[in-house]
């Protein structure tokens, strides 16, 4: 390895735009459970022209998403979406194979169970509740390619069909929306799967691939709804609530798998959408899912121990997409609708009559208490995210500061931000504060994230962001005995200076404004060996931190590592680098400047060196 020392410096560069192109956008809503495709040509303007895919293999009728689901049959292409339920290992065999859904949260193991907000799994080595099964000879990118494999030929099947003449020579930006809360080696595993099943690469050069945030999408999405309905003489479903410049409103994305939220200002409403991000998002791994995990559990309390008999209780008739969960889910949806009511779930297993567990002829009642004692753990878990949300904007607005305002609205979007149970807690919460706030349930909030993300690329709303953590590089840096231990000193043969190297340079601060038009910038200095391999032997360590006062220990326990940005140099002449002998061995410094882009959801960089860019990259993602 080279030998190196490294520092940085905190400033800001813009950024050119690349011109508009004629293209098609197809965004990608791949979630946890379920997922979604919108499309629209780049040359369309109005909200109402952005299409969904509605027709899916196996899937009766028009729908809009489709389950995020596996199944692998022997010598045969993998099952997806609503295929994967009741298929048969053969005609005619009573067994099936499982069914592997949630797998996409296998991308960022490091998210924490429960709130996100100081601390990472990482940070406190908490480990998740639930172990989502995957096949052993599988991986979760893996599993994720599958997929979306599929999903890619499916996606271009039917745009096929709706542009016969001309999709052949149409450029495609294909967009896929993540977490808000995934990191950054997560955001390139997704890149990495969605890549190698064909989007943005499938034998087109003419196409791309870029990513949004959930929550971000689904905020253009609800807003432009505000804005076409306002154009329309405030008719829709906004009609009550006018979302002025200067106002705050909170964006709750509550999935499947994940919970993702945003809080917006309003910076203008015409002629053109402006937002701003205004304080640090947040989010968890609370989503709909693991109400599913507290129904397997009050199974396996009134059944007892033949519950886990997997022998009787097959992955068919308990597991994903299994009739029992398939009733479950109906049961979730109306929920909250009557206090009163009860659900009465036919068990696929002979189960004998158990008054006190309410188990009867083949039956299990389900009362609306059982309900909320499955619900409100998740649910309390989402209205304490809402409230740290509620709570930044309301410090913020007591500190003075100039973009200060009012936070008046939550707007709830999402698969399950669309249960009346959800709904009517949060707003029970929200008209308990001062003043009271709206919460808002846009029509068509399950597709808002795929539409959103058009909109997103059609005419960008969202124009500033907050960083989500500190970001900064490892690196060696110079004793000083106010900061430094004596013992972990040792002299550098280049500069003749005792130097550290358990250090952190921070150079972009969590809850800076990031945008399109600006990257951070990293002063670096590597010392390198004439013998060695400049394409290779140049790494830099990303860390990152979410605590306030950022240490300056890359050791310590409240820095998290984000990933390693391999730098390629090998079209640097060391002829043009300062030269000196060390040790019998020609070392040469490379003084350069890596510039950061922190996108929606997505993080790049560029290394230049007398403004010249030799190399551009992205953080390493090894499966």
């Amino acid at each position: 390895m080279p030998k190196k020392r490294q520092s940085a410096a905190k400033t800001e560069v813009p950024r050119a735009g690349a011109p508009e192109k004629h293209r098609l956008l197809v965004a990608v809503d791949f979630g946890t459970t379920y997922t979604g495709v919108a499309y629209c040509l780049s040359s369309n303007t109005s909200l109402g022209q952005i299409e969904t895919i509605t027709t899916w293999p196996a899937c009766g009728g028009s729908v809009e998403k489709i389950p995020t689901e596996l199944a692998y049959l022997p010598d045969q292409e993998p099952k997806w979406g609503a295929e994967a339920n009741g298929t048969q290992y053969s005609k005619g065999s009573t067994s099936s194979p499982e069914v592997y859904g949630r797998f996409k949260l296998l991308l960022d193991p490091s998210i924490s169970r429960t709130v996100y907000g100081e601390a990472s799994q990482e940070e406190t080595g908490e480990e998740n509740v639930v172990k989502i099964p995957i096949p052993a000879s599988k991986t979760a990118i893996q599993l994720c390619t599958d997929y979306l494999k599929q999903l890619y030929k499916h996606t271009m099947g039917i745009l096929k069909k709706r542009m016969p003449d001309t999709l052949a020579d149409t450029p495609i930006e294909f967009i896929f929306t993540v977490p808000a809360i995934w990191s950054h080696k997560a955001q390139e595993a997704t890149r990495t799967a969605a890549s190698r099943a064909g989007f943005g690469s499938g034998g087109r050069k003419i196409d791309s691939m870029s990513m949004i945030s959930e929550p971000e999408a689904a905020a253009v999405y609800a807003l432009a709804t505000l804005h076409e309905d306002r154009k329309n003489q405030g008719k829709g479903d906004f009609k009550a609530t006018e979302l002025q410049p200067g106002e705050h409103f909170i964006i709750c994305d509550a999935g499947g798998g994940t919970v993702d939220l945003i809080t917006y200002q309003v910076q203008e409403v015409f002629p053109d959408l402006k937002l701003r991000e205004s304080v640090v998002g947040g989010g968890g791994k609370c989503g709909s899912t693991y109400i599913d995990d507290g129904f397997n559990r009050l199974l396996r309390e009134r059944i007892g121990p033949s519950f886990d008999d997997t022998t009787i209780w097959t992955a068919k008739k308990k597991g994903k997409g299994s009739q029992l969960m398939q009733k479950f889910e109906a049961c979730k949806r109306t929920f909250g609708e009557d206090d009163s009511e009860s659900w009465f779930l036919e068990l696929p297993v002979a189960v004998n009559n158990d008054y006190d567990n309410r188990i009867s002829d083949g039956e299990i009642e389900l009362s609306s208490d059982d309900m909320k004692l499955l619900f409100d753990p998740v649910v309390d878990e989402i209205i304490q995210l809402v409230k740290s949300q509620a709570k930044k904007v309301k410090s913020e607005e007591e500190e003075g500061q100039e973009t200060a305002g009012k936070l008046s609205t939550i707007i709830l979007v999402g698969g399950f931000g669309e249960s009346r149970y959800l709904y009517n807690k949060l707003e029970e919460w929200a008209q308990q504060q001062s003043p009271p706030l709206k919460v808002v349930n846009p029509t068509k909030s399950w597709s808002a994230i795929a539409r959103g993300a058009v909109l997103q690329a059609l005419r960008p709303a969202v124009r500033t962001r907050k960083l989500r953590c500190h970001y900064g590089f490892e690196m060696v840096t110079e004793f000083d005995p106010k900061y430094h231990k004596r013992k972990d000193a040792m002299l550098c043969q280049w500069s003749g200076q005792w130097v550290v190297d358990d250090n952190v340079q921070w150079a972009a601060s969590m809850g800076d404004d990031c945008s399109e038009e600006k990257e951070f910038c990293f002063n670096v200095f590597y010392e390198v060996i004439a013998s060695s391999d400049l394409k290779t032997c140049c790494e830099l360590r990303l860390l990152g931190s979410r605590y306030h006062d950022a240490p300056r220990e890359a050791s310590s326990p409240k820095v998290f590592n984000l990933g390693l940005v391999p730098l390629d140099f090998s079209d640097l002449s060391l002829k043009t680098l300062p030269k000196k002998r060390v040790e019998g061995e020609m070392n040469y410094q490379i003084n350069c400047v890596v510039r950061m882009k922190v996108g929606s959801a997505d993080a790049s960089f560029s290394v230049w060196i007398d403004d010249k860019c030799y190399a551009s990259s992205r953080i390493a993602y090894n499966d």
